[in-house]
């Protein structure tokens, strides 16, 4: 917190923080837990997201020294934007995206080395207002909500059938960071929502 608000001394330290508490849960993964007296284990994966007006509280800053330390330090534990549904199980489950073979060494190496970690990723997404208008406005999108609130809850097992068979998720510990505004969040989500 100290570097980041040094850093980025124009934006709240509360933010900060919970960058901060983001990146750990993102590192801890599904390795660490608290035993609830009714006998659910409770993970610490986070869903966050910074709503603030632009520019004033330079919310951005502390997502993107989030983002710099994640992707210098733990890059195989962030996660492309979903694109579907479907896909987002695929990618949970640890399927190897269709154009494999046609990204870089490196690039491979990186998706290699999350295989074991699959669905206890981080998803960065700097304007999250947009996925959840996709989400709330594209057919392809449908069921991507309920999929969120699943994996919220950390399930040990998760199963789905998709056009391409039956997609398993197991011991899942999503943690998501997004950054909007309240005009963008306001557009995006409903009062359902």
């Amino acid at each position: 917190m100290q570097w980041a608000s040094a850093a980025g001394n124009q934006t709240p330290v509360i933010f900060h923080q919970a960058a901060g508490l983001w990146l750990l849960s993102l590192a801890i993964g599904r390795r660490l837990f608290g035993e609830a007296p009714w006998g659910s284990k409770i993970f610490p994966n986070l869903y966050l997201m910074f709503v603030a007006g632009t520019t004033y509280y330079r919310k951005s800053t502390a997502y993107k020294l989030a983002e710099r330390i994640a992707r210098e330090a733990i890059p195989h534990m962030l996660m492309p934007t979903p694109g579907s549904p479907e896909r987002f199980q695929e990618a949970l489950a640890g399927q190897l995206p269709s154009n494999f073979d046609k990204l870089t060494p490196t690039q491979q190496a990186r998706l290699r080395q999350a295989l074991p970690f699959a669905s206890q990723r981080g998803l960065l997404k700097d304007e999250v207002a947009g996925l959840f208008g996709t989400i709330n406005k594209r057919d392809y999108m449908v069921g991507m909500k309920d999929l969120l609130m699943e994996l919220y809850d950390c399930p040990d097992y998760s199963d789905k059938e998709t056009q391409a068979g039956v997609t398993i998720v197991e011991n899942a510990a999503l943690s998501i960071l997004g950054v909007t505004t309240p005009a963008g969040l306001s557009t995006a989500v409903s009062d359902a929502d």
